[in-house]
């Protein structure tokens, strides 16, 4: 059994001067973060390894994320999960160490968002409302490797948001 995380990263204002990927997180987006990080250490789902975009959004959602973790987690920053389609962000999963067996992916709308639809699977309904920022899906999957990973062998555990 792997359990995978799926999380949008936490509010960014558009910053008028400032490229897309050095957007950096709101105060709220911080404090959002931070809280999603201790509702998840509070259900006892600590991430092995951590994949996170690049941009400086995303590793400022991850940094905070695992200050509300209390826990150092091992984190591998990737350039190319920055705006990554669904399907990339799917690769990415597909190649995580078999020994991982709860994987975080931290990235952007609308790929995070379209890789919990279709993992969801039937269950996808419960994600129609969107996939608002610091919103964190939690997928269980019926595979002892990454490489299974696909709507067939995962079901939609909750879908935790900070709203």
């Amino acid at each position: 059994m792997k359990t995978l995380l799926l999380m949008r990263h936490a509010q960014s204002p558009t910053a008028f001067g400032i490229d897309d990927f050095s957007r950096p997180l709101s105060a709220k987006g911080m404090s959002d973060a931070l809280c999603m990080g201790g509702d998840i250490k509070a259900r006892a789902l600590i991430p092995d390894l951590i994949l996170c975009s690049s941009a400086i959004r995303t590793r400022q959602t991850c940094e905070q994320f695992q200050e509300g973790l209390a826990v150092s987690v091992s984190v591998n920053f990737v350039d190319s999960l920055y705006n990554a389609r669904s399907s990339h962000l799917l690769s990415n999963a597909h190649e995580a160490n078999d020994d991982v067996n709860t994987l975080m992916i931290i990235a952007h709308n609308p790929g995070i968002y379209e890789l919990a639809l279709t993992l969801a699977g039937r269950d996808g309904e419960k994600l129609a409302m969107g996939y608002a920022p610091a919103t964190t899906s939690i997928i269980e999957a019926d595979t002892d490797e990454w490489k299974n990973l696909s709507p067939l062998h995962c079901r939609l555990i909750s879908i935790m948001t900070t709203q």
